[in-house]
């Protein structure tokens, strides 16, 4: 999923983005808000911070920190110098907020001069979890 979230900036010959981790298997609606961060995240490289610029790297790693915890890094250098936002767009709405409820663990997001960096901690689970729901959707409320 990192791979294919950060596939444009993956080229072998002029690498922007590096990532590395070892396999790990996500519950669907875990890959799904992880996506959704890197998503944002990526996007906003691309605008305003490494992926702005040819000299911007942005590296992904991520690594087993406990057995039911994968712990997943973004570090971005090399771009034009950082400011934290001065309001709260729906991207940090989604990161900070959404991302990390979904997740069940607090969102680490900084926006250090030299460049965004964000740390997230996502849920292992069995296999077994991963059952789809039956029957009708809950209503929304």
């Amino acid at each position: 999923m990192v791979q294919s979230e950060l596939a444009p900036y993956l080229d072998p010959e002029d690498p922007h983005a590096e990532i590395s981790g070892p396999e790990a298997l996500l519950a669907p609606n875990d890959a799904m808000s992880l996506g959704l961060a890197l998503h944002e995240l990526a996007t906003n490289a691309a605008k305003y911070g490494a992926l702005s610029v040819p000299t911007g790297k942005v590296s992904v790693t991520w690594d087993v920190v406990a057995p039911d915890r994968l712990s997943v890094s973004w570090q971005e250098r090399g771009g034009p110098p950082v400011k934290a936002p001065t309001r709260r767009g729906f991207g940090l709405e989604l990161i900070e907020k959404i991302v990390s409820h979904e997740l069940d663990a607090p969102v680490d997001l900084h926006f250090d001069q030299e460049g965004v960096r964000c740390t997230l901690v996502v849920p292992l689970r069995s296999p077994r979890e991963f059952t789809l729901r039956t029957g009708p959707a809950p209503a929304p409320q």
